[in-house]
């Protein structure tokens, strides 16, 4: 939980520097923000079931973080020029399912009209299509592909 908010925090702070709020960047008030968001989320009682009402997202989003350290161990071996055989297919596998599985769940909470659900899906389902491409853009980078930067 501790490491959870820690990074939650920094992520926070990076946004506030990169949206140019430096109030939001510094220390307190990240950790305000990081903190509050999770006690919103965690006890929002839209259905009467709090912290349950996100459980049928856990399970994508934790598939989603297996296929995230995947990737980044994946990456770590085509830089080192070893074989990225034993990684890369079970990342690809990983990913691919994860992101099916969201879609479904996407499909399943806009016909039930389950919209926070619906919102937090599609906005992982986006992360997950962005870490996809960042991906792709490094692998082509190091490959030594023409690569666009990212705006």
């Amino acid at each position: 939980l501790d490491t959870a908010t820690r990074l939650q925090r920094y992520i926070v702070a990076e946004l506030g520097t990169a949206w140019g709020a430096p109030a939001v960047a510094k220390k307190h008030p990240a950790t305000i923000i990081a903190v509050g968001t999770a006690l919103f989320l965690a006890f929002y009682n839209g259905t009467g079931k709090g912290a349950l009402t996100l459980w049928p997202l856990f399970g994508a989003t934790n598939q989603l973080l297996a296929g995230l350290a995947l990737l980044v161990v994946t990456i770590y071996l085509a830089r080192k020029k070893v074989s990225m055989v034993y990684t890369g297919i079970p990342m690809v596998f990983m990913i691919f399912m994860t992101g099916w599985a969201m879609i479904l769940n996407i499909q399943k909470f806009y016909n039930t009209s389950k919209w926070l659900l619906l919102g937090i899906g599609l906005a992982v389902f986006v992360l997950e299509v962005w870490m996809i491409i960042e991906s792709i853009i490094v692998l082509k980078a190091h490959y030594g592909e023409e690569v666009v930067p990212a705006t």
